[in-house]
């Protein structure tokens, strides 16, 4: 489940704040693609010590063709913090061709 107040942080360093704003962002850039593939190659559960957070982190691999039919490849990590009611709150993206 995702908080209504979700931030992401994409790997072009471009926020987005709010689970409609996150919702459409992510339909808009599916919807502008084809042939979208993730593979999920090792993830991890961790609990912050300092303040008792929940994370998860992510790393594998995205591909997709682009609107102007440019194949894009590249390894991704993110890291998913939940809040106190079990819903993410944080997302941060980073990728690496």
């Amino acid at each position: 489940t995702i908080s209504d107040t979700v931030t992401m942080v994409f790997a072009d360093g471009k926020p987005i704040k709010g689970k409609t704003e996150l919702t459409a962002a992510i339909k808009e850039f599916r919807n502008s693609i084809k042939n979208y593939k993730v593979t999920v190659d090792a993830w991890i559960s961790l609990k912050s010590v300092d303040k008792g957070e929940n994370a998860v982190t992510i790393w594998g691999d995205e591909s997709y063709d682009d609107k102007d039919g440019k194949h894009i490849a590249q390894r991704l990590h993110e890291v998913w913090i939940f809040d106190k009611a079990d819903k993410v709150y944080t997302v941060l993206q980073y990728a690496g061709m």
